[in-house]
């Protein structure tokens, strides 16, 4: 081939550089990136720190009710209370809001959670050994905490680097006692 003699097909001018391939390779690392060019998006979605504090000091609040109504949970649900007492408390304190001291200690009337049948091993009363019907038990408490390891774990995922560490910590605690109930 002569190196004078250019091949015959489409050229490649300066104005098709200025206005078709420069605009392309300053764009493509940006929509590669999944960056905006125009700016940022200002939507922030909520705050799911407040929700987790909530769902702690409930949990805290229906493992304490639990205890009260069959003492003899207590070695099985006193640690899971105090835990997601101390997770209520930590949450609050990254939010900066002041430490609530519901699910502190167990109520002496507990509320009822759910109106689904118990088993009376579970939710016998401590005086009288007959069951208790509004009394949760040991599924309500494991299903509340599933529920609270699954939105940890959710929002573990969306969540600032500064925030992520206490709540995957909250996630793995609530996954464990979901798993050990």
């Amino acid at each position: 081939m002569d190196p004078l003699h250019r091949p015959s097909g489409p050229r490649l001018t300066r104005r098709h550089v200025l206005t078709r391939v420069l605009p392309a390779v300053v764009v493509l690392p940006a929509v590669v990136s999944g960056c905006s060019v125009f700016g940022q998006n200002t939507a922030k979605a909520p705050d799911p720190l407040p929700g987790l504090a909530d769902a702690a000091r409930a949990d805290a609040a229906l493992a304490a009710a639990a205890i009260a109504a069959d003492p003899s949970l207590r070695t099985r649900l006193e640690p899971l209370r105090a835990a997601r007492a101390t997770h209520a408390t930590e949450l609050d304190r990254m939010l900066g809001r002041p430490p609530s001291t519901a699910g502190a200690a167990a109520p002496a009337n507990p509320a009822p959670t759910s109106t689904a049948p118990r088993s009376a091993a579970s939710t016998s009363s401590p005086l009288s050994g007959t069951p208790r019907q509004d009394a949760p038990g040991v599924r309500q408490v494991h299903d509340a905490i599933a529920a609270s390891a699954t939105a940890a774990a959710d929002a573990a995922l969306v969540l600032p680097a500064e925030k992520v560490g206490l709540v995957a910590s909250v996630a793995a605690c609530c996954s464990t006692y979901a798993a050990l109930l």
